[in-house]
């Protein structure tokens, strides 16, 4: 009689062994298992999302990342549609470009286009060309600086665009790769370069400023 007694125990124990295992691994009860968003994104492959689905997709990243967007550690650099034969990627859906400022990593997420459920996401190799954002948080940077502001001030003019480079010589050692944005100041006329200033995006401040003879 004991041992008819133990077996359905045994079973029930197994049982719920496995339902803690399958919970760890699809993140049930700690948020991986909350309740998807959907996308609804109509634009086709080939044209530009609209600003309603821009922000639904930055939101799907963020939620999906559990990253906080006040505190800018995470950034979704481009996003658009695709059919699965560019980018590397074997899924046909809503590709957004990541950049994580802690980690130094980029990443590309799919999501499906209307459920808003993500079908991929892998790292990307090396640091992705600068988005527009980028673009001008480094000029943000730039004219809070009082030297700066003064150049500007007295004329100066941003050069077209900034670009991704490696840390400045002499820059300190970090955990994680830096992000840096180099652009310039100009001339009023555009005639002669001021200063080439590089831009720590994950520290948020000027890394070097040189000034150009």
């Amino acid at each position: 009689m004991y041992r008819l007694l133990i077996i359905p125990a045994v079973c029930v124990l197994a049982a719920a062994i496995h339902a803690v295992g399958l919970a760890a691994q699809t993140g049930a009860g700690k948020g991986e298992g909350a309740k998807v968003e959907p996308l609804n994104v109509k634009t086709p492959h080939g044209q530009s999302l609209t600003a309603e689905e821009k922000q639904r997709v930055k939101s799907a990243v963020f939620a999906h990342l559990k990253s906080d967007p006040k505190k800018g550690r995470v950034r979704v650099l481009r996003m658009r549609v695709s059919d699965g034969a560019r980018d590397g990627t074997r899924a046909k859906g809503v590709v957004a470009l990541t950049y994580n400022y802690d980690t130094g990593k980029a990443q590309r997420i799919v999501f499906d286009p209307k459920s808003g459920k993500v079908l991929e996401q892998k790292d990307v190799a090396g640091q992705p060309t600068a988005s527009n954002e980028e673009e001008e948080e480094a000029r943000s940077i730039i004219r809070a600086d009082k030297e700066h502001a003064a150049l500007i001030k007295g004329g100066a003019v941003f050069d077209k665009g900034a670009f991704v480079v490696g840390p400045p010589q002499n820059a300190p050692a970090t955990k994680a790769p830096h992000r840096y944005l180099v652009t310039a100041l100009m001339s009023k006329d555009e005639s002669k370069i001021e200063r080439v200033v590089t831009v720590d995006l994950s520290d948020k401040k000027i890394a070097r400023s040189e000034t150009r003879k």
